[in-house]
C-alpha cells in the first residue's frame, strides 16, 4: 500500500476545504448568493474526489479531479470582480502574486523580530526581512531593548573599536556587562540607530544627538532612546537613555528625607536673600533634588528662574535659562547677574558653578532664595569650598541659608528581599545597638517557585529594585553663622550635633533598619564615594571598613 497517495488526497482535500471556507466568508461579507456559490462549490468537490476514487489510476484521477474543483472557484472569482468595488477586486497577475510573497515575507519578520522602530510620524516601520543586510543589526538591537526594559536599564553604553566591542547595562547607578557583540554587528547597531535618529551616517567622528523611538510586544510597550554618537581614532560609542522623560522629578517626600528633614527644608524656603548648596558626587540625584526643591515653591505667586548647562526638564509657570555651550566663566557671570537684576524670588543654578559664581551671589543678590548645585562629596567640603570661592569668610557666613548633602542607595527589592538576624558585634562597629534592632534584610535576587529556586521576575535577579536619597541637611542660624564667620568648623560640627541633626551615614543606617536598603549597599555608596577632603568630616568610618568586608559584586543582569 503507498503512504504518499493517502497523504497527497489528504492535503489536497484539506486546502479544497480552506478555499470553500475562505469564498464562504467572502460572499457572505459581500451579500454574493452565498448559499448557491456554497452548494456549486461543495458539488463540484464531491464529483471530484468520487473521480478522483473511482478511476483506477490514481494519477488520472488527480488530473481530472483539480479542474472539476477549481472550475466553480474560478467562476466565482470572476463573478466576485463583477459585483464589488474596484478597489476590492482580486487580481491574478506576476505582479500581484510577487506584492503577496512580499508581505508574507514581512509578515514572517514581524513575528520573528519582538521590536519594530517608530518614525518621527508615530508609525511603525515594517522590520526588515530575513535576506535584508539590516536584518542582523535589527535582531541585535531588539535583543538588546528586550534586556534592557525587562531589566529597568536606565542607561546603555556601547563601544567598538575593530578589534572588539563592549556593552554596558546601567541599572540604578551601577553598570553590568552585557553580552559581547561581534564588532561589525555592534557598528552596524550604531549605524542603524542613526539611521532611524536621522543623524549623519557618514560621519563618524562629530558628536550627534538624536532620538530614537521603538515598540514591542507585550509588557515591552513603547519607548523612547536618547542616543549620542562619537568617534575617534581608537573607534565608536553610542550612549542611549531610555525613556529619559518618564524620569520626572519626584515631590519633596517622595525623595527620601526624614519628617525633621522636611521641616528643615520647608524653613529653608522662608529665607530670603540666601543661598542654599545641594551637593554631593556626579550622579548622585543633585539635580533632581534641586527640581523637587524648586517644585515646592509656588510659581504663580513667586517668579522663579533657572539657569542651566542644560534645560532637561522644564516645571510649569518656572522661566529656564540655558547657557549657550561652551561659555566661559565671564560668559556665566554675566548671564547670572542680569537675572538677579530681575529681581526674582527664587532662582536655581545647575551644573554652572565656576570661581566667579559665588562671588556673583554675594554680591548682587539681596531678595532671591537661591539654590546652588555642586559636585563635592559632603557637607564639610562644601562649606570650605563655598568659604574658599566667595574669598571673605564673613560674606559667606552671612549669605549661607542651608547644605544639603546627598547619595542614592539602591532599594532592596521586596519581592526577593531576605530577612535574617544580625550579629550583634557588627550592629555595635555601626554604631547601631543590638537591644533597638530586629531583623535586617538582604539581597537575594531568587524566588521559591514550587520548591525550587528561580530569578526573582520584578529585578531580574540583582535584587534590588529603584532607589532613594539619603540625605544630611544643615540648616544656618545665626549661631551657625557666627561659628563660621569664625572658621571655627569644629564647633560648627558639635553645634550641629547638638541640635541632633542626623548625618549623613545615621540616614543611611535608619534605611537599612526599615528594611529599604541593605548594610552592602550602604557601605558601598559612603564608602566608593568618599574624597580625600572628606576624611576631617565624621563620617561612619566603622561602617566604611565593614564596607570593605562585606560587599559583593552585583549579578550580571544579561
Amino acid at each position: 500500500m503507498s503512504y504518499i497517495k493517502p497523504a497527497l488526497m489528504l492535503a489536497a482535500v484539506a486546502g479544497w476545504g480552506r478555499a470553500l471556507t475562505f469564498i464562504d466568508k467572502d460572499a457572505g461579507y459581500f451579500y454574493l448568493k452565498r448559499q448557491m456559490w456554497n452548494a456549486l462549490l461543495w458539488g463540484a468537490g464531491l464529483v471530484a474526489v468520487a473521480l478522483w476514487l473511482l478511476i483506477p489510476f490514481f494519477w488520472v484521477g488527480l488530473f481530472l479531479a483539480i479542474p472539476i474543483a477549481m472550475g466553480p472557484m474560478l467562476g466565482y472569482a470572476v463573478y466576485r470582480n463583477g459585483e464589488v468595488p474596484e478597489d476590492k477586486r482580486w487580481r491574478f497577475s506576476i505582479m500581484s502574486l510577487r506584492g503577496k510573497y512580499e508581505e508574507m515575507q514581512q509578515d514572517r519578520a514581524t513575528r520573528r523580530a519582538p521590536v519594530t522602530m517608530v518614525n518621527s510620524d508615530g508609525v511603525n516601520v515594517p522590520p526588515p526581512g530575513k535576506d535584508d543586510p539590516l536584518a542582523t543589526a535589527h535582531d541585535a538591537f531588539a535583543e538588546l531593548m528586550q534586556t534592557a526594559v525587562s531589566r529597568h536599564v536606565e542607561r546603555i553604553e556601547m563601544a567598538v573599536n575593530s578589534q572588539k566591542s563592549v556593552t554596558t547595562l546601567e541599572v540604578d547607578g551601577v553598570k553590568y556587562p552585557y553580552q559581547a557583540l561581534e564588532p561589525a554587528v555592534a557598528v552596524s547597531v550604531i549605524d542603524y540607530l542613526k539611521q532611524f535618529a536621522g543623524l549623519d551616517v557618514s560621519d563618524r567622528r562629530k558628536t550627534q544627538r538624536g532620538k530614537v523611538r521603538f515598540e514591542g510586544e507585550d509588557e515591552v510597550g513603547r519607548h523612547q532612546l536618547d542616543v549620542s554618537t562619537s568617534g575617534s581614532t581608537r573607534g565608536l560609542s553610542m550612549a542611549m537613555m531610555l525613556d529619559a522623560k518618564k524620569a520626572e522629578p519626584l515631590n519633596l517626600p517622595e525623595l527620601g528625607m526624614t519628617d525633621k528633614q522636611l521641616e528643615s527644608v520647608a524653613n529653608v524656603r522662608e529665607m530670603v536673600g540666601k543661598v542654599a548648596i545641594v551637593t554631593g558626587p556626579p550622579k548622585s540625584g543633585v539635580s533632581t533634588t534641586l527640581l523637587a526643591l524648586l517644585g515646592a515653591h509656588d510659581p504663580y505667586t513667586q517668579s522663579i528662574v533657572t539657569l542651566e548647562e542644560e534645560v532637561e526638564t522644564e516645571l510649569e509657570g518656572v522661566t529656564h535659562f540655558a547657557l549657550d555651550p561652551g561659555a566661559d566663566g565671564k560668559a556665566k557671570s554675566e548671564k547670572l547677574a542680569g537675572i538677579l537684576r530681575r529681581d526674582p524670588n527664587v532662582v536655581m543654578l545647575s551644573q554652572v558653578a565656576d570661581v566667579h559664581t559665588p562671588k556673583v551671589l554675594v554680591a548682587g543678590n539681596e531678595h532671591a532664595l537661591i539654590y546652588f548645585g555642586l559636585k563635592l562629596d559632603d557637607t564639610t567640603t562644601a562649606i570650605k569650598g563655598w568659604v574658599r570661592a566667595v574669598g571673605d569668610v564673613s560674606d559667606a557666613a552671612e549669605s549661607l541659608g542651608a547644605v544639603v548633602s546627598q547619595r542614592l542607595v539602591r532599594k532592596l527589592c521586596t519581592t526577593c528581599r531576605v530577612p535574617y538576624q544580625p550579629d550583634a558585634s557588627s550592629l555595635r562597629k555601626l554604631n547601631l545597638s543590638p537591644d533597638r534592632v530586629g531583623q535586617l534584610y538582604k539581597q537575594s535576587g531568587k524566588v521559591v517557585v514550587k520548591e525550587k529556586q528561580e530569578t526573582c521576575p520584578a529585578c531580574g535577579g540583582i535584587g534590588y529594585r529603584g532607589r532613594v536619597g539619603v540625605y544630611e541637611v544643615l540648616v544656618f542660624d545665626e549661631q551657625a553663622r557666627r561659628l563660621l564667620s569664625q572658621s571655627d568648623l569644629e564647633g560648627l560640627r558639635t553645634y550641629f550635633s547638638k541640635q541632633r541633626v542626623m548625618r549623613l551615614d545615621q540616614a543611611a543606617l535608619a534605611k537599612v533598619v526599615d528594611g529599604t536598603t541593605s548594610i552592602q549597599e550602604v557601605t558601598r555608596v559612603l564608602s566608593g564615594n568618599k574624597s580625600k577632603s572628606a576624611k576631617g568630616s565624621k563620617t561612619s568610618k566603622s561602617s566604611s571598613t565593614s564596607a570593605k568586608k562585606t560587599s559583593k559584586k552585583p549579578a550580571n543582569p544579561a
